[in-house]
């Protein structure tokens, strides 16, 4: 092979080697602008979408953080005046959008919306307004009294009793001491506002609100009543929470003796075991016991009788006492029986003697 030859050759593999690199690297810098302009489409969609859910969220002036919150209320109806509300039918969507815009309203404009609502008297009236100042007492709770001492009655004790059951959420002491300022009935309307809607107070801490606002007896009627119906569900439980405080508290020994019949109705004479047990207090323990003895005489005489004859602590027998004069209303000859079976003691005699007075 000449030299000629060899050099041809030579250029020949260059020539080649020079096309192959120049395709290979246009091939590469079109693959890498191929993938910039499928990132950059995508990046912009990302933030078209993002945008858009930030601007969103950022012009509505809504309270919470919670986008989906948001975004679920945003398909609600947006109202302007309150006529438009009350066009709609449905008491569900009323309410939702009427919170969703009280939600996001200042003072002037949930004031505009209370304003509106006394140039009419649609079925829905109460209820939106006591919407509307339930609003106004977290922005001004005193501006919100001021506006309920404007209606007439009925609506004033109504709408006053939605403000204060609001107001003591989260104002406790300043709602008590404005209760004060207020009519003896209007005192009575927020102290049932704060009975309602702040059970979590113990009893004591209600009480002393009622005494400060003159209506001790009606707070002792209402959680009386309150706890009764508590205890209709779960007598052991609520007899276990008030026991340690209420039996020494001759108030409370009443709503304690409720609540012990009711467990023993429910559970029967293994529940008056445990009550006395839990009873530290002998005059308190004796009084509930005989009241309990009392109660199942009526429909379980035998047992009732039985019970009271083995107590480990009656004295002077005014449990065994109060069994068989109770009885004897209604059957003194099985009474008589009964007695008459005992072995002849000065006890026996007693009861008999009982017997005879009833």
């Amino acid at each position: 092979m000449g030299p000629n030859r060899n050099i041809r050759v030579t250029n020949y593999v260059v020539f080649i080697l020079v096309i192959l690199v120049g395709i290979g690297t246009s091939w590469i810098v079109f693959y890498a602008f191929s993938l910039l302009e499928r990132d950059g489409d995508n990046n912009q969609n990302t933030q078209i979408l993002i945008g858009d859910l930030s601007s969103e969220h950022t012009n509505s002036p809504v309270e919470s953080d919670d986008l989906e919150e948001t975004l679920a209320t945003s398909t609600q109806p947006q109202i302007r005046t309150i006529e438009e509300l009350v066009k709609l039918r449905s008491p569900l969507e009323r309410n939702t959008v009427l919170l969703n815009v009280l939600r996001q309203s200042d003072e002037d404009r949930v004031l505009e919306l209370l304003a509106q609502t006394k140039q009419f008297d649609p079925p829905v009236r109460l209820q939106t307004q006591a919407f509307i100042l339930q609003r106004l007492a977290r922005i001004n709770p005193l501006r919100a009294l001021s506006e309920v001492q404007d209606f007439q009655t009925p609506r004033f004790s109504d709408l006053l009793y939605a403000l204060f059951s609001e107001w003591v959420q989260f104002d406790l002491d300043t709602a008590v001491s404005q209760a004060k300022t207020l009519s003896h009935a209007g005192r009575l309307v927020a102290l049932e506002g704060v009975l309602q809607e702040r059970s979590d107070l113990t009893i004591t801490e209600r009480l002393e609100i009622a005494q400060q606002l003159g209506h001790e007896q009606f707070a002792n009627n209402f959680i009386k009543q309150e706890t009764i119906n508590e205890a209709l569900n779960e007598p052991e439980r609520v007899w276990k929470e008030m026991v340690e405080s209420a039996q020494n508290e001759p108030a409370q020994i009443k709503l304690l003796t409720e609540i012990a019949k009711i467990w023993v109705e429910q559970t029967g004479m293994g529940a008056l075991d445990q009550i006395r047990d839990s009873l530290d207090n002998s005059p308190t323990k004796l009084l509930i016991t005989t009241a309990v003895l009392r109660e199942v005489t009526v429909k379980h005489p035998h047992t009732a009788f039985e019970y009271a004859l083995n107590l480990d602590h009656d004295p002077y027998l005014e449990s065994t006492l109060t069994v068989v004069q109770q009885w004897a209303e209604f059957d003194p000859h099985s009474v008589l029986d009964t007695i008459s079976s005992l072995k002849q003691t000065g006890q026996s005699w007693l009861l008999l003697e009982r017997l005879i007075w009833t």
